[in-house]
């Protein structure tokens, strides 16, 4: 059963990512990208015969992915933004999304897990679309990204804090849950202004 939510969670996620991020034609750097997600996948798969493993893996993936985008929006927030507001929530965004990436990095490494180290396809395209709005209309848009990637991710952080069986993943999806609220309240309020 546990099982089944885990995985129930990280399919909505991807699915989310897919549908959320626009879809552009990929560039050479969009390629190797989501060359490199498709590889980690596929190293992961092949290493681990345990499906718990593989979930957990599957989960330490779309943690990294989640960091990556978010550190490269926040460092857009800051340059793009209107408002105050929206610059420092991204220096926020930017800092606490490294430290978490951070740990998470080697918390795969003593896992023996590949995650990804640059951001998937859809975030860079994604990424470029954003670069091309500034002032309120990129506080619009990236405030309203940072809402339903923040309730998305808590959603599947939460599904690992509960269901993981590796007491490692389970603390740090439980530890990076209070930030990771925390975030979707500062969003919450900059979106609304």
């Amino acid at each position: 059963m546990k099982k089944h939510l885990i995985q129930s969670k990280i399919l909505r996620y991807s699915v989310f990512l897919i549908t959320i991020v626009p879809f552009a034609a990929c560039s050479g750097g969009a390629s190797q990208s989501s060359d490199a997600k498709e590889a980690a996948n596929e190293y992961n798969e092949k290493k681990f015969d345990d499906e718990n493993t593989k979930m957990d893996a599957q989960f330490l993936i779309a943690a990294a992915e989640i960091n990556l985008e978010e550190i490269k929006l926040g460092q857009l927030a800051r340059q793009n933004g209107g408002s105050a507001s929206v610059k420092e929530m991204g220096r926020m965004m930017e800092e606490a999304h490294k430290q978490s990436y951070n740990e998470l990095t080697v918390l795969a490494q003593n896992k023996i897990v590949t995650i990804p180290t640059e951001m998937n396809a859809n975030g860079i395209a994604f990424y470029e679309k954003m670069k091309e709005k500034s002032g309120s209309a990129f506080d619009k848009e990236y405030t309203e990204i940072m809402v339903r990637d923040h309730e998305k991710a808590i959603e599947l952080f939460e599904s690992a804090a509960n269901s993981s069986r590796d007491p490692d993943v389970k603390q740090f999806a439980g530890k990076t849950l209070p930030v990771l609220q925390s975030h979707l309240n500062t969003a919450t309020a900059n979106h609304k202004l």
